[in-house]
Parts: C-alpha cells; structure tokens; sequence
C-alpha cells in the first residue's frame, strides 16, 4: 500500500497474506523522505500487525539536476538500508527501463548497478498500456525492460519483479506480461515465504528466492494501492 506524506501509512485492505508499503521519495528533503520511509517500516497497528517489507518508489524528477537526483537517491538508499537493517526486505520501484530508453532526458545514467547493493529487489513500473497495445507488444515491452536491468547490473540472477499495464487493461495480457518476463530468469510463481519473526524480516539471502514476477493493483477512485507479490 501507499504511505501518505504524512507520519503515518494510511489504511488499506490488504490482499493476501502479505503486504509491501512504499513511499514516493522527492528527493528535496531527504531528511523527510528518510522519516516517513522509516516511520512505514516500523508502523505497527493497534493489534501488533506491521508491513512485511518496505519498498521506495524512485521515479520523482522534482529534483531537475539527473546527476543530482542520482546522488540524492543512492544516499537515500543507503540510508535507508542502514535504518531497515541487513536482514529487512527492501524493494525498489524502479522507472520504466524501456520508457527511460525512449525518454533519455528523464534520467540518464540510472544507476542500476550500484541499487541492487542496497535493495533485495527491483520493481520496474513498466506501465506498458502507456507505449504499446495488444498482447505482443506487452510481452515484447516487458522482455526489454528486463533485459536492459540485466546488462546494467551484470547479475542476471538478481530477483525483479515486474509491475505492468493498468487494472483496467484486458486480463489475458497479464500472460503477455509474465512470457515477457520468462527469459529473465526463475519463473515458477511461489507463494512469498513468512516473515521471520525472531529476526524481523526474510534475510537478504532468502528473499533472493522470491519469484521475479508482481502484479501492482490500483483502485484510483479509492487511491487504495496494493502490491500483490507473486
């Protein structure tokens, strides 16, 4: 679910048995975006229940300067990662990589390389229904995307999971969507592992075992986001 600008997550109903919160960073304040992010990760509800694992949605341009913005997102990121813990799941919602192809002023030189040492996954937001159509297009769209974290980072092994079209999009191109994402990779959908309660969170090792695909759910009229994991 998505946390709010404010010091608390907002409430949502959560699908499953898991639940992943993110936060959109601006990069501005990075003292702020530091609280709130922590402040998600160590929520706990009046009955004991707190989120699984936390993910950063690294796609705000409010901060103009590409260079500076990269900067700004790796301390942030290590941060982030020193706040959680080593053992603390951490994803990252990463931008299009296809879309950061076909817009290279967005963000050029994005640092895929140097994130995967501070996050357990990457999520590209390949919103594929904003480039292409049909079912060859979202399979095509999204085999790119993966490809083009998999030079950057030269670890094909590295979980990603992708997030892709819109809910109001035809359902049969979510299978487009997990074809694309085959060549990647493990593609055997399992059911996400229970967190450790006596160390708080998956450990970086065991989360490498997550599948490489997620579906994000979004209720715009309710702006009740949910990640369902895969």
């Amino acid at each position: 679910m998505t946390t709010t600008r404010s010091t608390r997550p907002s409430p949502a109903r959560l699908c499953g048995d898991q639940g992943v919160a993110w936060y959109l960073p601006g990069f501005v304040h990075l003292r702020s975006d530091y609280h709130r992010s922590v402040t998600a990760m160590r929520f706990r509800s009046s009955h004991g229940q707190r989120f699984d694992s936390f993910a950063s949605t690294i796609e705000s341009s409010a901060v103009k300067s590409p260079s500076l913005r990269t900067e700004r997102l790796l301390r942030l990121s290590k941060k982030l990662r020193a706040g959680a813990g080593p053992s603390y799941p951490l994803g990252g919602l990463v931008p299009s990589p296809k879309g950061m192809k076909l817009n290279p002023g967005y963000w050029p030189g994005f640092p895929y390389a140097r994130l995967i040492h501070k996050y357990d996954v990457l999520a590209p937001m390949t919103y594929f229904s904003y480039r292409t159509s049909g079912s060859k297009g979202a399979r095509d769209y999204t085999w790119h995307s993966l490809q083009i974290i998999k030079n950057a980072t030269g670890e094909p092994g590295f979980p990603v999971h992708i997030i892709g079209g819109i809910a109001t999009a035809r359902m049969r191109l979510r299978s487009r969507v997990s074809q694309g994402a085959q060549p990647a990779g493990r593609h055997r959908r399992q059911p996400l592992r229970p967190v450790d309660q006596r160390t708080g969170g998956l450990g970086r090792d065991a989360n490498r075992a997550l599948p490489p695909l997620g579906l994000a759910r979004r209720n715009f009229s309710h702006e009740t986001p949910i990640f369902v994991a895969w």
